[in-house]
């Protein structure tokens, strides 16, 4: 999801396309954030907490599975 953060940052990244690959009119997206920058954060966020929900999850799997191998 939206590929020209990873490409270009927040200066190749449009509200035009943030709009059009979440499927809302760049309207729809000013009505919720007052401006770029505050999208962008919350893209940045979500990557985020999505990351490290991910993250944990996986190191607690390894974490346990390590354990049950020592005992």
């Amino acid at each position: 999801m939206f590929k020209d953060i990873d490409l270009y940052g927040m200066n190749g990244l449009t509200v035009v396309k943030i709009a059009k690959e979440a499927g809302f009119g760049k309207s729809t997206l000013y009505r919720r954030f007052k401006s770029k920058r505050d999208i962008f954060v919350k893209i940045l966020n979500q990557r985020r907490k999505t990351s490290l929900g991910f993250i944990s999850k996986n190191l607690l799997s390894n974490f346990f599975e390590e354990i049950m191998v020592k005992i």
